[in-house]
């Protein structure tokens, strides 16, 4: 008896999302990401102006960049690394084909992705609220969309 596509897709992500987190790059990404949000804070306090625009544009960018670091790294080492190991034969001995291990390794891949996507969102509003003089003038949909395309 097969498995069927779901099980197998939820069981290879879970196995990925598993050795994503326990890389190490993860967590340079991550505290990379957090020194950029320590420096929009640092950068508000020093400009005239409207610093919760500093603080929400550097946020923006520094969740935009963490989600592009981790894909490319992650994603790009994740594959090969199976094949220097060799635990891709003992993945592929079993019944699934070469496309649904690809294809858990990407269900995998996007678990951690809005993870990171998730936590680094709500310290970026907590940062924000922080800031913000008056608490209406950001949070409306405008910032619920450009999480959204952060995530994108």
């Amino acid at each position: 008896m097969t498995p069927s596509l779901l099980r197998i897709l939820t069981a290879l992500g879970r196995v990925t999302w598993r050795e994503i987190l326990r890389d190490k790059v993860l967590y340079n990404i991550l505290l990379i990401t957090v020194l950029l949000f320590g420096l929009s804070f640092l950068a508000s306090k020093l400009t005239f102006g409207r610093t919760d625009r500093i603080v929400l544009d550097f946020g923006l960018s520094a969740l935009r960049i963490s989600g592009v670091l981790i894909a490319i790294f992650n994603g790009s080492a994740m594959i090969g690394r199976e094949y220097e190991r060799r635990t891709v034969w003992v993945s592929l001995s079993r019944p699934i084909t070469h496309l649904q291990w690809v294809w858990g390794k990407y269900v995998g891949l996007v678990g951690v992705l809005l993870l990171n996507w998730t936590l680094l969102s709500v310290v970026l509003l907590a940062m924000l609220a922080q800031t913000t003089q008056s608490p209406h003038a950001y949070f409306h949909s405008t910032l619920a969309w450009a999480l959204g395309l952060a995530l994108a």
